[in-house]
């Protein structure tokens, strides 16, 4: 579990380890490389540290980069000494989160599950809405899918009561248990 997490910028630019996360664990100070990209310089960002699912010790989470409404978070842990990235489902193991007109992704807590859902607009009538959400596992090194709904829906907003994820405009907001301070 971490004692200490800190995000370091050394380039601007784009770089393939032009970031770096940097936990204090067990006495140790370990490292794990992370992309930059000029197109989005406040990227990558550490949201903080959640407590995801059964599993003892905290998670870190950090946004690894920005699109121009959206926002896509990795899961990182401390495991034999070394900072590894949870695997997911995606293929560079991100989940979506925030969103604007056409669309809106969120990804939280659900009891012992994780929960990535996304809202959106079906057809150009704007009368017409879909939406999805898949409940994860939280294995030891990667989320494991367990089930996955959908539907439609004429409301352009997600039932916030009954989707809880979508309250905050952040990844995991009922399970995080420390926040990042912004640079």
């Amino acid at each position: 579990m971490p004692d200490r997490v800190a995000l370091v910028r050394l380039r601007r630019g784009e770089s393939r380890c032009g970031a770096f996360l940097v936990v204090r664990a067990g006495g140790r100070t370990l490292t794990h490389a992370l992309r930059t990209t000029p197109s989005s310089p406040l990227v990558p960002s550490l949201n903080g540290l959640a407590a995801l699912g059964s599993r003892p010790g905290l998670a870190i989470v950090v946004t690894t980069w920005e699109g121009a409404s959206t926002a896509f978070a990795r899961v990182f842990a401390v495991r034999e000494g070394r900072v590894f990235a949870f695997a997911t489902r995606t293929p560079d193991g991100t989940f979506p989160y925030e969103g604007s007109v056409t669309h809106i992704d969120a990804i939280d807590c659900a009891g012992p599950l994780v929960v990535a859902s996304g809202w959106f607009l079906r057809g150009t009538t704007g009368h017409s809405f879909g939406f999805f959400r898949h409940f994860y596992r939280v294995g030891t090194d990667r989320f494991q899918l367990v089930r996955s709904e959908s539907g439609t829906s004429r409301s352009p907003f997600p039932p916030r009561r009954r989707l809880r994820e979508f309250m905050e405009p952040q990844p995991f907001p009922s399970c995080m248990r420390a926040r990042g301070a912004a640079a």
